[in-house]
């Protein structure tokens, strides 16, 4: 194995413990957002579920593989339960169209346009702009599926580091003066 194939082997680690723990804090967000009774809060815990379950898959960067999936949806090495997709799909979909895009159909935006006077000019006045804003607790989201979802991808990621290791420990074999 080449230097540059063990430094994306060592990235493809860094990648997988990362995901881990992204996992890991979306079923403790929705852990704590079932206990919670305060809609504010609750609203929050599930944002930062849907934010920290949905960053392994998105790619910051169009031309390079950053996540576990390229922009497209294609998955790359870390594939979701097949029970699970659609929930992966809508969890994900709802992260890049309401948080990361802010897709504007998700507010219902609508003009009210005004007069002034007898003029012909219509004017749009922040007053007259209305919108429904966005909640996540209009989704409907099932969260006991939510968060065996999170936790299924914890584990998986689990195996995936090891298998990875494995493979690092190969080329990289542990020495002792290593730690020192």
């Amino acid at each position: 194995m080449s230097s540059s194939d063990t430094v994306a082997l060592e990235r493809e680690i860094l990648r997988t413990h990362l995901s881990r723990r992204d996992f890991h804090k979306a079923s403790q967000f929705i852990s704590a957002a079932k206990a919670c009774d305060n809609n504010v809060v609750r609203e929050a815990l599930l944002i930062s579920a849907l934010v920290c379950y949905s960053r392994p898959f998105s790619c910051s960067k169009p031309a390079a593989k950053s996540g576990f999936a390229d922009p497209a949806g294609n998955s790359g090495a870390l594939d979701t339960p097949q029970t699970g997709k659609a929930l992966h799909d809508r969890l994900v979909g709802l992260r890049t169209r309401t948080v990361a895009e802010e897709d504007l159909a998700a507010y219902d935006l609508q003009l009210e346009p005004s007069r002034r006077g007898k003029s012909a000019k219509v004017f749009f006045t922040p007053q007259r702009f209305r919108s429904r804003t966005w909640s996540v607790l209009r989704e409907n989201i099932d969260l006991e599926a939510f968060s065996q979802l999170a936790d299924a991808m914890h584990g998986r990621c689990t195996e995936l580091l090891t298998d990875l290791s494995d493979q690092l420990a190969e080329v990289q074999p542990y020495r002792a003066s290593d730690t020192n």
